[in-house]
């Protein structure tokens, strides 16, 4: 993705010299159906930006930059690791404590460094494992298939059954009370189940005209599941990126699509849950990155603009949720110079 961007400036500084061109697991523990009676008026949708929610900045990340890392919350804290800065892949972990605004050092995750790897949060265990990295012990680069269940308390790690599915690198998981659920870029489903460490196939998302969808976002609002945006990876051209939505209902095993997503289409983007809402933002296509962020109401089925994050335009960021405060960082920034450079920082959303 990254050369790509690079061809891509290459190219156009070729033609214009005045020319400027600049250059993503989250999964989220599910949430309860939330009551948006309760909710500002200021939320109720309309298209425009909202400017009342802003952007504060939080202590910095103190492991090295990086994108394409996994992020997730439990028992009051945030936590992020693993990634990639080229040529570095990363295998370390840090908890947050928003509380102090302090970041702690954890155990290294024991399955190896990677990239794109997926976490989630089921009945209160953190699951962490699939992505792409360099297979040390066969001597190559690969999607791994392996899962591992994370002892917080301990801070201590559990190797569990391998997954039965590949194409993992793009695999987006979400979490509908006892299950967990993963979305494949051919459109394949299966469902977890913890207590058997198995899991089940279930009815596929049937994409027409869409050859495989790479680096998807996903999350879960009450007991539905969401998936979309990313790139079709079955074509060549510059507009393969894509900015559509589908809601996922565990009860039928059924698909329906959504509005899309109003802004421009993107892979890379990064997804959270907050308040009930479902957030997407920033991400790129061939040419630019983006710093806007959507939040969508599943009741009105309607999308809404944020503040843009204060960072810049980016992708392949992370993001975890604390007490309807939402923490955005790391990532693939235009701000790290011309060509851009993986980011250490983070910043806070409340809605």
């Amino acid at each position: 993705m990254r050369l790509l961007n690079v061809f891509a400036a290459v190219a156009v500084l070729s033609i214009s010299l005045t020319s400027c061109l600049k250059e993503d697991a989250l999964t989220t523990s599910p949430v309860g159906a939330p009551n948006f009676n309760q909710l500002p008026a200021s939320l109720g949708g309309g298209g425009g930006i909202n400017q009342q929610y802003t952007w504060s900045p939080i202590a910095d990340f103190p492991g090295a930059g990086r994108d394409a890392a996994i992020a997730f919350t439990l028992n009051g804290l945030g936590y992020a690791g693993l990634g990639h800065a080229y040529p570095n892949f990363f295998s370390d972990l840090y908890s947050y404590n928003p509380n102090a605004n302090v970041w702690t050092r954890l155990d290294t995750f024991p399955g190896g460094a990677r990239r794109s790897a997926t976490s989630f949060v089921l009945n209160d265990t953190v699951y962490v494992g699939l992505g792409y990295g360099r297979n040390y012990s066969a001597g190559r680069w690969e999607e791994f298939r392996d899962l591992w269940k994370y002892n917080a308390a301990a801070d201590r790690w559990i190797q569990l059954n391998d997954v039965p599915f590949y194409s993992t690198e793009s695999a987006q998981t979400f979490v509908i009370g006892s299950k967990a659920y993963a979305v494949l870029e051919n459109g394949d489903v299966y469902d977890y189940e913890a207590e058997t460490d198995t899991w089940t196939q279930r009815k596929e998302l049937n994409e027409s005209g869409i050859n495989s969808r790479g680096s998807a976002v996903s999350f879960a609002i009450g007991s539905r599941g969401y998936y979309g945006t990313g790139n079709d990876d079955g074509l060549s051209s510059l507009d393969s990126r894509l900015r559509d939505l589908y809601e996922y209902n565990p009860s039928s095993d059924t698909w329906t699509t959504l509005d899309s997503l109003p802004d421009a289409k993107r892979n890379n983007a990064v997804s959270f849950v907050i308040n009930g809402f479902g957030v997407i933002g920033m991400g790129n296509d061939f040419f630019s990155n983006y710093a806007d962020f959507h939040y969508y109401r599943p009741d009105i089925k309607q999308w809404s603009r944020l503040n843009d994050y204060p960072g810049g335009p980016g992708s392949d960021l992370c993001a975890f949720v604390i007490n309807n405060q939402a923490y955005v960082g790391l990532g693939y920034l235009d701000a790290g110079g011309f060509l851009g450079g993986q980011s250490n920082k983070f910043y806070r959303i409340s809605l």
